[in-house]
Protein backbone atom coordinates (compact mmCIF):
# COMPACT_ATOMS: atom_id res chain seq x y z
CA UNK A 1 0.00 0.00 0.00
CA UNK A 2 1.04 3.43 -0.63
CA UNK A 3 1.80 5.57 2.02
CA UNK A 4 -0.62 8.47 3.47
CA UNK A 5 2.37 10.89 2.17
CA UNK A 6 2.58 9.46 -1.34
CA UNK A 7 0.63 11.67 -4.11
CA UNK A 8 -2.27 9.54 -5.68
CA UNK A 9 -1.70 8.34 -9.24
CA UNK A 10 -3.03 11.33 -12.06
CA UNK A 11 -6.50 11.15 -11.88
CA UNK A 12 -6.42 10.14 -15.92
CA UNK A 13 -4.19 7.00 -15.38
CA UNK A 14 -5.79 5.77 -12.36
CA UNK A 15 -7.27 2.47 -12.73
CA UNK A 16 -7.52 0.07 -10.39
CA UNK A 17 -7.93 -3.61 -10.96
CA UNK A 18 -11.27 -4.59 -8.85
CA UNK A 19 -10.00 -8.17 -8.76
CA UNK A 20 -7.15 -6.76 -6.49
CA UNK A 21 -8.94 -5.48 -3.51
CA UNK A 22 -11.48 -6.65 -1.36
CA UNK A 23 -12.93 -3.81 -1.24
CA UNK A 24 -13.49 -3.04 -4.77
CA UNK A 25 -15.27 -6.06 -5.54
CA UNK A 26 -17.31 -5.68 -2.67
CA UNK A 27 -18.77 -2.05 -3.75
CA UNK A 28 -18.51 -2.92 -7.41
CA UNK A 29 -21.23 -5.67 -7.15
CA UNK A 30 -23.47 -3.24 -5.60
CA UNK A 31 -26.78 -2.85 -7.96
CA UNK A 32 -28.15 0.37 -6.58
CA UNK A 33 -27.20 3.11 -4.61
CA UNK A 34 -29.12 1.66 -1.43
CA UNK A 35 -27.28 -1.68 -1.46
CA UNK A 36 -23.63 0.57 -2.02
CA UNK A 37 -24.50 2.59 1.57
CA UNK A 38 -25.00 -1.06 2.84
CA UNK A 39 -22.10 -2.08 1.69
CA UNK A 40 -19.50 0.61 2.84
CA UNK A 41 -21.58 0.47 6.39
CA UNK A 42 -20.46 -3.36 6.45
CA UNK A 43 -17.38 -2.89 5.35
CA UNK A 44 -16.94 -0.09 8.29
CA UNK A 45 -19.02 -2.21 11.14
CA UNK A 46 -16.32 -5.04 10.08
CA UNK A 47 -13.53 -2.91 11.02
CA UNK A 48 -14.75 -1.61 14.37
CA UNK A 49 -16.54 1.97 13.03
CA UNK A 50 -20.19 2.43 13.12
CA UNK A 51 -20.22 6.30 11.94
CA UNK A 52 -18.85 7.85 9.10
CA UNK A 53 -19.15 10.63 6.55
CA UNK A 54 -18.02 10.60 3.04
CA UNK A 55 -17.94 13.58 0.93
CA UNK A 56 -16.97 15.56 -2.47
CA UNK A 57 -15.56 18.66 -1.58
CA UNK A 58 -15.72 20.11 -4.95
CA UNK A 59 -19.39 19.39 -5.21
CA UNK A 60 -20.19 19.97 -1.62
CA UNK A 61 -24.02 19.17 -1.04
CA UNK A 62 -23.94 17.11 -4.23
CA UNK A 63 -23.51 13.91 -2.47
CA UNK A 64 -26.54 11.92 -0.98
CA UNK A 65 -27.11 13.01 2.01
CA UNK A 66 -27.19 9.29 3.13
CA UNK A 67 -23.74 8.98 2.76
CA UNK A 68 -23.45 10.25 6.43
CA UNK A 69 -24.40 8.16 9.51
CA UNK A 70 -23.07 11.18 11.78
CA UNK A 71 -25.51 12.79 14.16
CA UNK A 72 -28.47 14.45 12.30
CA UNK A 73 -29.06 16.39 14.88
CA UNK A 74 -25.57 17.30 15.47
CA UNK A 75 -25.37 18.14 11.60
CA UNK A 76 -28.86 20.49 11.95
CA UNK A 77 -27.56 22.64 14.68
CA UNK A 78 -23.95 22.59 12.41
CA UNK A 79 -26.00 24.34 9.71
CA UNK A 80 -28.34 26.04 11.41
CA UNK A 81 -26.10 28.32 13.48
CA UNK A 82 -23.92 28.73 10.19
CA UNK A 83 -21.03 26.99 12.03
CA UNK A 84 -20.28 25.45 8.35
CA UNK A 85 -19.62 28.48 6.69
CA UNK A 86 -15.98 29.02 9.02
CA UNK A 87 -15.05 25.16 9.45
CA UNK A 88 -11.10 24.80 9.73
CA UNK A 89 -11.86 21.17 9.58
CA UNK A 90 -13.97 21.72 6.32
CA UNK A 91 -11.08 24.27 5.05
CA UNK A 92 -8.29 21.73 6.26
CA UNK A 93 -10.18 18.81 3.82
CA UNK A 94 -10.36 20.70 0.85
CA UNK A 95 -6.76 21.85 0.72
CA UNK A 96 -4.94 19.30 1.81
CA UNK A 97 -4.39 15.47 1.15
CA UNK A 98 -2.42 13.88 4.16
CA UNK A 99 -4.86 11.97 6.98
CA UNK A 100 -5.00 14.07 10.19
CA UNK A 101 -7.11 13.83 13.58
CA UNK A 102 -9.53 16.59 14.65
CA UNK A 103 -8.60 16.44 17.99
CA UNK A 104 -5.00 17.47 16.27
CA UNK A 105 -6.62 20.49 14.79
CA UNK A 106 -8.30 21.53 17.89
CA UNK A 107 -5.08 21.36 20.00
CA UNK A 108 -3.17 23.89 17.10
CA UNK A 109 -5.98 25.87 17.68
CA UNK A 110 -6.27 26.03 21.26
CA UNK A 111 -2.76 27.05 21.38
CA UNK A 112 -2.85 30.15 19.75
CA UNK A 113 -2.19 33.16 21.64
CA UNK A 114 -4.47 35.18 20.54
CA UNK A 115 -8.72 34.72 19.81
CA UNK A 116 -10.19 35.83 16.23
CA UNK A 117 -13.70 35.44 15.44
CA UNK A 118 -12.74 32.46 13.19
CA UNK A 119 -11.36 30.54 16.63
CA UNK A 120 -14.19 31.13 18.10
CA UNK A 121 -16.46 29.75 15.60
CA UNK A 122 -14.30 26.67 15.75
CA UNK A 123 -14.25 26.46 19.03
CA UNK A 124 -17.86 26.08 19.47
CA UNK A 125 -17.84 23.18 16.69
CA UNK A 126 -15.18 21.47 19.05
CA UNK A 127 -17.93 21.94 22.17
CA UNK A 128 -21.16 20.88 19.30
CA UNK A 129 -19.18 17.60 18.67
CA UNK A 130 -18.06 17.28 22.37
CA UNK A 131 -22.27 17.51 23.48
CA UNK A 132 -23.24 14.83 20.88
CA UNK A 133 -20.09 12.46 22.66
CA UNK A 134 -18.01 12.56 19.65
CA UNK A 135 -14.96 12.42 21.63
CA UNK A 136 -12.85 12.95 17.96
CA UNK A 137 -12.52 12.29 13.93
CA UNK A 138 -10.38 10.90 11.49
CA UNK A 139 -10.02 12.80 8.45
CA UNK A 140 -8.67 11.22 5.35
CA UNK A 141 -8.69 13.64 2.47
CA UNK A 142 -7.79 12.70 -0.84
CA UNK A 143 -7.54 13.52 -4.41
CA UNK A 144 -10.69 13.15 -6.43
CA UNK A 145 -10.35 9.79 -8.58
CA UNK A 146 -12.85 11.39 -11.29
CA UNK A 147 -14.02 14.89 -11.22
CA UNK A 148 -11.99 17.39 -9.34
CA UNK A 149 -10.66 18.51 -6.01
CA UNK A 150 -10.85 16.34 -3.00
CA UNK A 151 -12.66 13.74 -1.55
CA UNK A 152 -12.76 13.17 2.31
CA UNK A 153 -13.73 9.80 4.03
CA UNK A 154 -14.40 11.11 7.79
CA UNK A 155 -14.95 8.36 10.86
CA UNK A 156 -16.44 9.45 13.87
CA UNK A 157 -15.18 8.36 17.55
CA UNK A 158 -18.16 8.65 19.67
CA UNK A 159 -18.28 7.40 23.22
CA UNK A 160 -14.69 6.17 22.56
CA UNK A 161 -11.84 7.26 24.39
CA UNK A 162 -9.60 9.15 21.92
CA UNK A 163 -6.77 6.87 22.73
CA UNK A 164 -8.57 3.87 21.88
CA UNK A 165 -10.12 5.44 18.44
CA UNK A 166 -6.37 5.98 17.39
CA UNK A 167 -5.72 2.22 18.16
CA UNK A 168 -8.30 1.28 16.20
CA UNK A 169 -7.94 3.58 13.09
CA UNK A 170 -4.24 2.45 12.94
CA UNK A 171 -4.81 -0.73 12.75
CA UNK A 172 -7.39 -0.73 9.95
CA UNK A 173 -5.89 2.34 8.07
CA UNK A 174 -4.62 -0.18 4.81
CA UNK A 175 -8.24 -1.24 4.34
CA UNK A 176 -9.59 2.16 5.44
CA UNK A 177 -7.47 3.83 2.22
CA UNK A 178 -8.47 1.22 -0.23
CA UNK A 179 -12.15 2.22 1.14
CA UNK A 180 -11.98 5.77 0.14
CA UNK A 181 -10.80 4.95 -3.08
CA UNK A 182 -13.30 2.43 -3.37
CA UNK A 183 -16.48 4.47 -2.63
CA UNK A 184 -14.99 7.36 -4.83
CA UNK A 185 -13.58 5.10 -7.90
CA UNK A 186 -16.78 2.85 -7.72
CA UNK A 187 -19.13 5.06 -6.87
CA UNK A 188 -18.92 7.84 -9.32
CA UNK A 189 -18.76 5.54 -12.26
CA UNK A 190 -21.65 3.47 -11.22
CA UNK A 191 -23.86 6.23 -9.55
CA UNK A 192 -22.85 9.87 -10.89
CA UNK A 193 -26.01 11.54 -9.96
CA UNK A 194 -25.09 11.43 -6.53
CA UNK A 195 -20.89 12.22 -6.79
CA UNK A 196 -20.73 14.57 -10.31
CA UNK A 197 -22.17 17.90 -11.17
CA UNK A 198 -23.03 18.36 -14.21
CA UNK A 199 -20.28 19.91 -15.47
CA UNK A 200 -18.07 16.79 -13.74
CA UNK A 201 -19.94 13.48 -15.34
CA UNK A 202 -18.92 12.33 -18.11
CA UNK A 203 -20.01 12.47 -21.35
CA UNK A 204 -21.63 9.39 -23.36
CA UNK A 205 -20.46 9.35 -27.01
CA UNK A 206 -22.63 6.33 -29.00
CA UNK A 207 -23.80 5.86 -32.68
CA UNK A 208 -26.86 4.24 -33.55
CA UNK A 209 -26.25 0.82 -34.19
CA UNK A 210 -25.15 -0.21 -31.00
CA UNK A 211 -28.07 0.94 -29.99
CA UNK A 212 -30.67 -0.68 -32.45
CA UNK A 213 -29.04 -3.69 -31.41
CA UNK A 214 -29.92 -3.18 -27.94
CA UNK A 215 -33.39 -1.41 -28.74
CA UNK A 216 -34.26 -5.28 -29.99
CA UNK A 217 -32.95 -7.00 -27.12
CA UNK A 218 -34.58 -4.81 -25.11
CA UNK A 219 -38.10 -5.16 -26.82
CA UNK A 220 -37.60 -8.95 -27.89
CA UNK A 221 -36.11 -10.04 -25.02
CA UNK A 222 -33.77 -11.69 -27.45
CA UNK A 223 -30.17 -12.75 -26.54
CA UNK A 224 -27.07 -12.00 -28.16
CA UNK A 225 -27.19 -14.85 -30.45
CA UNK A 226 -30.86 -14.57 -31.13
CA UNK A 227 -30.56 -10.54 -32.60
CA UNK A 228 -27.53 -11.81 -34.98
CA UNK A 229 -30.00 -14.52 -36.24
CA UNK A 230 -32.60 -11.89 -36.26
CA UNK A 231 -30.30 -8.76 -38.50
CA UNK A 232 -28.99 -11.99 -40.25
CA UNK A 233 -25.45 -11.08 -39.13
CA UNK A 234 -22.62 -12.57 -37.63
CA UNK A 235 -22.83 -12.88 -33.55
CA UNK A 236 -18.79 -11.63 -33.33
CA UNK A 237 -19.86 -8.07 -35.43
CA UNK A 238 -22.45 -7.92 -32.66
CA UNK A 239 -20.42 -8.56 -30.00
CA UNK A 240 -17.96 -5.88 -30.80
CA UNK A 241 -20.87 -3.46 -31.25
CA UNK A 242 -22.61 -4.29 -28.06
CA UNK A 243 -18.74 -3.90 -26.38
CA UNK A 244 -18.24 -0.73 -27.36
CA UNK A 245 -22.03 0.24 -25.91
CA UNK A 246 -20.41 -1.33 -22.83
CA UNK A 247 -17.82 0.86 -22.90
CA UNK A 248 -19.51 3.97 -23.93
CA UNK A 249 -21.92 3.43 -20.66
CA UNK A 250 -19.33 2.30 -18.43
CA UNK A 251 -20.84 -0.97 -17.34
CA UNK A 252 -19.70 -4.52 -17.46
CA UNK A 253 -22.95 -5.90 -19.03
CA UNK A 254 -24.94 -6.25 -21.41
CA UNK A 255 -27.88 -5.91 -19.51
CA UNK A 256 -26.23 -2.59 -17.82
CA UNK A 257 -25.90 -0.93 -21.33
CA UNK A 258 -29.58 -1.73 -22.03
CA UNK A 259 -30.51 0.03 -18.71
CA UNK A 260 -27.98 2.56 -19.43
CA UNK A 261 -29.69 3.49 -22.35
CA UNK A 262 -33.52 3.25 -21.47
CA UNK A 263 -32.10 6.19 -18.82
CA UNK A 264 -30.63 8.20 -20.90
CA UNK A 265 -33.51 8.19 -23.29
CA UNK A 266 -32.14 6.56 -26.27
CA UNK A 267 -33.90 3.30 -26.69
CA UNK A 268 -37.87 3.02 -26.23
CA UNK A 269 -38.60 -0.80 -24.72
CA UNK A 270 -42.29 -0.94 -26.20
CA UNK A 271 -41.77 -2.96 -29.16
CA UNK A 272 -42.15 -1.52 -32.89
CA UNK A 273 -40.64 1.61 -31.20
CA UNK A 274 -37.05 2.69 -32.83
CA UNK A 275 -35.98 6.22 -31.65
CA UNK A 276 -35.07 8.12 -35.04
CA UNK A 277 -31.05 7.81 -35.38
CA UNK A 278 -29.33 7.85 -38.35
CA UNK A 279 -26.58 5.47 -38.91
CA UNK A 280 -23.87 7.85 -39.30
CA UNK A 281 -24.48 9.80 -35.90
CA UNK A 282 -22.56 10.11 -33.36
CA UNK A 283 -25.18 10.61 -30.11
CA UNK A 284 -23.39 12.86 -27.19
CA UNK A 285 -24.68 13.48 -23.52
CA UNK A 286 -24.62 14.06 -20.21
CA UNK A 287 -24.92 11.00 -18.17
CA UNK A 288 -27.56 12.12 -15.20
Amino acid sequence: MRSADNTREEQQGYCPSVSDFQVFRTLNTSRDFGEFKKNIGRILRGLGFEEYAFSRMHTEGKVDPYLLTTSSEMRQAYYEDGLYEHCIITQYARHNRQPIYQSVIEKELKSMSWKTSFSICNEKIFQLFKHFKYNDFYLMPSQALNGNGNVVLSLAGRDVASYDFRQKVEKANPVLRQLSDAIDYVGTRKFASSFLSEEESPTIAITPRPLQILTIMAQEDMSLQETADHLDRSVHTLNQQVAAARKAFGVDTTHGAIYQAIREGLIDCEKNRLKNHRPEDVITLKTR
